[in-house]
């Protein structure tokens, strides 16, 4: 509680309770304020400038005070807030209420109120936006000496990762947690977007989401429970300003440590609960340990009616889950032993939705603006309201979370298929197409909520607007298609039930399933369908088959399409020595098989057609690693050969290969020659080489803060990621590559040397932010122009390169450009690709090569004369047709109508020879229409005297084209629509008439 004297300078009880679910919803009396502007003192987080700096610092004097009846006494409530205006004479706070409301208020605290408040249209205390409470996690971890590392994408690339999705900020930490690699802080804070489908049928409700931005931030051997607890309070309570008394606390049973860490925050100690359910670990191996989850209080009028409810019942909806500290200490082994990890590790995630949810007071995470913008665009599409009924809001609410799903998921690279990540798109954008369906969508729809999902979050996940056109294009493609399949599974539906009806017998459970799973087509859908014919569901068989996929499920993420679990390379490196690597001086060895791996599982034998892991005692083979791809190429034995398709080093001490087996047998400890694919290697050297040359000569022309964030060096380019805030000119890049082709033609010598790493960061030498180092390191200078830290493989002269140039720039991502190169064979055969097109344009243009430009622009004079003679025939031809169409206009109520089809080859011609009647009638209405090239196409125009009279050409053709599927835009003056079938061209100029008609009067 907070003390405050009132003028009488009595202490009053000032209840401060933010109550989710009560504010923000429409329920709430309006207040009005001076400046429009209402809020107590302690209304919202200063630190992110609210309130504003107009409001107030102001506790209303009489309705500070408690009131005697207690915080829920609805009369003494009432007093107080009818009491605001004559207890304040300054007139900062003044309220109209109704006895129901206040009633409705009455259990919630009148910081509620005026949280809540809109003010003639305008909030009355504004409401902290998600993007801040964002932005302030990220300050208040960074203040306190934390780096922010970047988000991973949803499609893991790091092998170790077994994951269908990314699902956590934790995952790309867990080598740092166990001890196998250096961080490159001990401390560290994210933003991680992540994907969860293992409840998506839950979705919908008032917690559950498929898409998720996870807060998170982890200690690597530094600070532990008591610190990361304080961190956890002192943001949600001083930082955001959330009130003290609606947080409970839950602790792994026995943890004193945890316990008196939240008692030490100030939180009371029956306040902390105990549960075993307060154990983290990511299956039956891994890292794990006790975790503490703090709960925000949503208030009695959520809760079961047990005045014992606690977080830790887990019985009602009343505790919200808001951040879970996870005390990383152990790993667990396949035979349940847990051993401890080398140092105590902090993991922490907290949903951003949820937090905005608390922040916001809203009831539910769709209430926030994280969701609003999107539900709204589905409304407005459905034509119907949100909080209306609950069916409707289910579908609202699917479709606006799966639209963020689906979004983030196409932005970073997946597209819709039948299995695997493919899959799991193409089921969530058909269950948000069967929601609109359901709402009465009978159209393409699912673009207009995916672009409010860019249009809400691309202040901050850049890459969404970046990738826009991609995004919808494939939505729409999947939604059409997919609108034949919806229709397939109505056809199937029907099977089912006359088989079933003609039976006597229910629609079995694998059968609904089957439509479920395979068609995307709901249970709910199916039962309703099913009851309307008066026939059961076997939903306990259809519950047994989803319980199987989810069995399945779980077991893929584990070993995703036969992958090796980390733990299991783990076993294989305690059995051997590290893998030695030799492809610096050779590209063929002699050494021994030490291990093989096929489906996750070690294995002592490997024959013809088998997919395999080799793991060898040494190896010529580079594996991927900073960008540089991994080697190709053949391991051969006595008694069989495989070939190797990739290399990768999936923990520091291995080197696998990952190998097909061409023909005979192969087995651990086999003596065998393991030879790398030369000419691809040989490929791969200049673009690695030419990538450090480019990096050197962007910090030249940009400047030193043009860092690498990322790159890929391939046998056939080069791609280079850099941090820079805007486009490169032309013109930069054109020195750039200058500059990188006179190192290249200088010949400089490339020297590689292993040196502590102080000595070569103190020799000039760039590390790369984000790459791990160890204590000895690899230096790769070419000449006295570049200096990097790289363990990648090199020419041996600059001038070996040969030549580099640059094919494309542009933007990935906030901050971050692309420069895509080719260097060597693959520059030179780019120039002569590009030397044939110019010899094939010169030849088309009847001139010679060198003369390309100058014939270009001749043509183009030509093409534009020729353009203007021809919009002049147009504009002639159809004054002549609108003489003939003035003729055939019919009279309504005073004005004249001009309704027909005429024959056009362009939508240019149907638009003069609309204009042109126009200018022929003095007060009137112009409708024609055509087909184009099978397609049907409208415009109408409206004289100026009738648009005062209510005639808009915009919404009157939209209203006419509706029917057929089609769409039409414009200004009251005029309109263009198009779609539907070109045999309704009549049946749309019809309904047109019958509504010019209607307001006619006639």
């Amino acid at each position: 509680m907070d003390k405050r004297r009132d003028d009488n300078d009595q202490a009053a009880d000032v209840d401060y309770r933010v109550s989710a679910g009560q504010c923000g919803d429409g329920r709430i009396p309006p207040v009005r304020a001076r400046d429009g502007c209402a809020t107590f003192s302690s209304g919202g987080p200063a630190e992110l400038g609210w309130p504003p700096s107009n409001c107030q610092d102001t506790v209303a004097k009489g309705a500070s005070r408690r009131p005697p009846g207690g915080r829920d006494d609805p009369e003494a409530l009432a007093g107080a807030v009818r009491g605001l205006s004559s207890r304040d004479p300054g007139g900062e706070l003044t309220a109209e209420a109704n006895d129901a409301t206040l009633a409705y208020v009455s259990s919630h605290s009148l910081y509620c109120l005026v949280q809540s408040a809109r003010v003639n249209g305008r909030q009355g205390a504004r409401v902290v936006k998600s993007e801040e409470i964002r932005q302030a996690f990220l300050d208040y971890f960074e203040e306190r000496g934390h780096l922010r590392f970047p988000s991973m994408s949803l499609v893991p690339s790091d092998p170790a990762i077994t994951t269908l999705f990314t699902i956590a900020g934790m995952q790309q930490m867990i080598p740092y947690f166990l001890g196998r690699e250096d961080p490159p802080s001990r401390r560290i804070v994210n933003v991680q977007k992540g994907i969860r489908t293992v409840d998506i049928d839950e979705v919908g409700d008032d917690s559950h989401l498929t898409f998720l931005e996870m807060l998170g931030n982890f200690s690597i051997g530094d600070y532990f429970k008591r610190e990361s607890i304080a961190f956890t309070w002192e943001f949600l309570t001083q930082r955001l300003k959330v009130p003290v008394d609606r947080w409970w606390a839950t602790v792994y049973p026995g943890d004193g440590e945890a316990r008196q860490a939240w008692i030490d925050t100030g939180m009371a100690p029956d306040r902390i609960g105990e549960t075993s359910e307060n154990w983290w670990d990511q299956g039956p191996v891994g890292p794990c340990g006790p975790d503490s989850e703090i709960f925000y209080d949503r208030g009695v009028e959520h809760g079961c009616g047990d005045p014992n409810c606690r977080p830790e019942n887990e019985c009602c909806e009343r505790f919200l889950e808001i951040w879970n500290n996870v005390f990383m200490t152990f790993f667990q082994e396949e035979t349940g032993v847990r051993r401890k990890l080398p140092w105590n590790n902090i993991d922490t995630g907290m949903g951003l939705e949820r937090l905005t949810m608390v922040v916001q007071g809203v009831e539910s995470l769709y209430d926030s603006d994280l969701f609003q913008p999107i539900i709204r665009s589905a409304t407005e599409l459905a034509g119907v309201g949100y909080r209306t009924d609950a069916a409707t809001d289910r579908s609202l609410r699917i479709i606006s979370d799966h639209s963020r799903a689906v979004t983030f998921m196409i932005a970073d690279g997946v597209i819709p298929a039948s299995e695997s990540r493919g899959y799991v798109l193409r089921r969530l954008i058909r269950r948000a197409v069967l929601r609109g369906r359901m709402m009465g969508i009978d159209r393409p729809f699912l673009a207009k909520p995916v672009e409010a999902v860019i249009d809400n979050l691309a202040g901050y996940w850049t890459e969404l607007d970046q990738r826009r056109s991609r995004i919808i294009q494939v939505v729409a493609q999947e939604e059409a298609r997919f609108l034949l399949t919806l229709s397939r599974g109505l056809s199937i539906f029907e099977q089912l039930a006359t088989e079933a009806e003609r039976a006597g017998l229910g629609i079995s459970g694998r059968d609904a399933f089957t439509l479920y799973d395979t068609h995307g087509f709901p249970l709910e859908i199916t039962m309703e369908l099913a009851s309307e014919r008066k026939l059961s569901v076997d939903r306990d068989a259809f519950d047994d088959a989803l319980r199987e996929q989810r069995r399945r499920g779980k077991e893929g993420r584990r070993y995703v399409a036969g992958g090796t679990s980390p733990e299991s390379y783990a076993a294989i490196a305690e059995d051997n020595e590290p893998t030695v690597f030799r492809g610096y001086d050779e590209l063929r060895t002699a050494t021994e098989i030490v291990a093989l791996v096929a489906d996750g599982h070690p294995i002592p034998r490997a024959e013809a057609g088998d997919e395999i892991e080799i793991i060898l005692a040494a190896t010529p083979f580079y594996a991927e690693s900073g960008g540089q791809v991994g080697d190709a190429g053949a391991v051969r034995a006595d008694a069989g050969i495989a070939e190797v398709l990739d290399t990768q080093r999936p923990i520091a001490s291995l080197i696998v290969h990952n190998a097909r087996v061409q023909a005979g047998v192969l087995s651990v400890g086999d003596a065998v020659e393991a030879e790398v694919d030369t000419e691809r290697r040989l490929h791969i050297l200049p673009h690695h080489s030419g990538t450090h040359l480019l990096h050197k000569a962007l910090q030249e022309v940009l400047g030193p803060e043009a860092t690498q964030a990322g790159s890929l060096v391939a046998p056939d380019r080069l791609r280079f990621d850099f941090r820079w805030p805007r486009p490169v000119t032309e013109e930069e890049l054109r020195d750039v590559q200058d500059r990188v082709n006179a190192a290249i033609w200088a010949n400089l010598p490339v020297r590689r040397d292993t040196m502590p790493y102080e000595d070569a960061i103190g020799l000039g030498a760039m590390a790369l932010f984000g790459e791990k180092y160890g204590d000895l390191v690899r230096v790769v200078s070419i000449g006295d122009w570049s200096k990097e830290l790289c363990g990648g493989t090199h020419v041996a002269m600059s001038g070996d390169i040969g030549l580099l140039v640059i094919t494309s720039e542009t933007g990935i991502g906030n901050g971050i450009r692309r420069i895509e190169a080719l260097a060597g064979a693959a520059a030179y055969m780019h120039l002569v690709a590009m030397r044939d097109c110019i010899h094939d344009v010169a030849e088309a243009l009847e001139t010679r090569p060198e003369s390309v430009l100058d014939r270009v622009k001749q043509v183009t004079v030509e093409l534009r004369d020729t353009e203007k003679r021809a919009s002049a025939l147009t504009r002639r031809v159809a004054r002549m047709e609108a003489d003939l169409l003035v003729r055939e206009g019919i009279a309504v109520n005073g004005f004249t109508v001009v309704a027909h089809v005429i024959e056009a080859d362009s939508k240019d011609y149907l638009k003069a020879a609309t204009d042109a009647v126009k200018a022929q009638i003095d007060r009137g209405i112009v409708v024609l229409a055509t087909v184009v090239e099978g397609r049907p196409a409208f415009t109408m125009a409206v004289t100026s005297n009738l648009r005062d009279r209510g005639f808009n050409a915009n919404t009157i053709l939209r209203e006419a084209v509706r029917p057929t599927g089609g769409g039409a835009g414009g200004r009251p003056d005029f309109a263009e629509g198009g779609g539907g079938d070109a045999s309704d061209v009549q049946a749309v100029l019809q309904t047109a008439l019958d509504i010019i008609k209607r307001r006619a009067g006639e």
